[in-house]
């Protein structure tokens, strides 16, 4: 029996995963620097602290309606009018092999959710960086698909942290957040191309067309936020104490706008088939960083190690 929490190491980094609680990163600790928001009391059905798999939808799921091949189920919203972020970010996932470096976890999509299926977790750390793989995988039904990772970094202060995303443009939404179909250039406030001081910018963005790695320069380390070659949709979101650097692999209310004919990253899985994707943070101290870690050079594409991003198949247990 796996025990509810699993402890990773490795080097000089630590994390601890919940299988419990939405299978979250509950800690990334590096050098002895936390990385993620600690869990919040009373946080509300969504969860802002940590770093949790969103699936098998991203975002809003306009008004909680999924029509989908002539089906309509009503998903309950869970923040304002709408559903967000999937079905697995709480509750329990099984913990299926855990060792010293790695966890796997995996979790059947049960109704509200009409199309069955299961989406699978590997989390491998290493004293370089974590990497975060998921895939969902349909069963015998038809379904749609897209899923994203959410961590919450901590930012104590935002004067002393670096952003970057390198993108071509932004998702224009509207005030629900919900997106209007149109792409538009970005702002001066969201744009991040070069990396700039976060200060007291208030940035709810999905930056389209953006290349990996993204950046977080916190002042005792450099994160480098890589992403599969087949991601570029890239959210940043700014709170009081914490920024999101979030990589998803589909626009919000996908489902929808996919249907009204816009090219949203949306999947649409057949029986049997999987969405596979995956994200790694790479650290590394400012001072290595001035001792030829080089400057922040996105490059989409390039393609990590085989050993950090390959993934075992598994049947669903």
């Amino acid at each position: 029996m796996i025990s509810s929490l699993v402890e990773l190491a490795a080097g000089d980094a630590t994390a601890i995963v919940a299988p419990d609680e939405g299978g979250m990163l509950l800690s990334l600790r590096v050098h002895d620097h936390e990385l993620l928001i600690p869990r919040r009391e009373g946080a509300g059905p969504v969860p802002t602290f940590g770093s949790f798999l969103v699936a098998p939808w991203v975002a809003e799921l306009f008004l909680g309606h999924l029509e989908f091949r002539g089906r309509h189920v009503r998903i309950p919203p869970n923040k304002g009018r709408h559903a967000v972020h999937g079905l697995v970010s709480t509750g329990a996932w099984q913990a299926v092999s855990a060792t010293a470096t790695a966890a796997s976890l995996i979790r059947e999509l049960e109704p509200p959710w009409p199309f069955g299926g299961t989406v699978v977790q590997d989390i491998r750390l290493d004293a370089m960086g974590i990497t975060l793989i998921a895939e969902i995988r349909a069963g015998d039904r038809a379904m749609p698909a897209a899923l994203g990772w959410h961590p919450w970094f901590a930012c104590p202060d935002p004067g002393l942290v670096r952003v970057g995303v390198h993108a071509n443009s932004q998702l224009d939404l509207d005030d629900d957040l919900l997106p209007t179909g149109e792409q538009c250039p970005m702002s001066p406030e969201s744009d991040l191309r070069n990396a700039p001081i976060l200060g007291d910018r208030r940035i709810d963005t999905v930056f389209l067309g953006a290349a990996s790695p993204a950046l977080l320069a916190l002042p005792e380390l450099e994160l480098r936020i890589h992403f599969d070659p087949a991601i570029d949709i890239v959210v940043v979101y700014t709170s009081p104490g914490a920024v999101c650097i979030e990589p998803w692999s589909a626009w919000p209310d996908a489902i929808r706008m996919s249907a009204l004919g816009h090219s949203t990253g949306l999947q649409v899985l057949q029986p049997g088939e999987s969405l596979r994707r995956w994200t790694r943070w790479e650290w590394s101290t400012p001072k290595s960083m001035d001792n030829g870690g080089g400057r922040w050079v996105p490059s989409s594409g390039r393609p990590l190690p085989s050993h950090w991003t390959k993934s075992p198949r598994r049947t669903p247990g």
